[in-house]
């Protein structure tokens, strides 16, 4: 997402408090990412340190970042199992 697009994110949900639960969604994405997590850990695809709990510190990484389709290479190179 780029700078302009985290921006209108942010004054959108400070126009409706109470509508977005940051930490409930989180919560909820990070469940949801630990299946397929999980199964290309079994497959030998992603590294076995990895838990679904970095997922935030990703996509934190992400946001606002000019090149993001550069830095994403560079955590899915990371990220692969070796």
């Amino acid at each position: 997402m780029g700078h302009g697009a985290s921006q209108f994110a942010a004054a959108a949900l400070a126009a409706f408090p109470g509508v977005f639960d940051r930490e409930r969604e989180m919560t909820r994405g990070v469940a949801a990412f630990a299946e397929p997590a999980g199964r290309a850990q079994a497959a030998g695809r992603l590294r076995a340190d990895f838990v679904p709990d970095d997922l935030p510190l990703v996509l934190q990484a992400n946001c606002g970042v000019t090149d993001s389709g550069r830095l994403a290479a560079y955590l899915l190179d990371a990220f692969a199992a070796r």
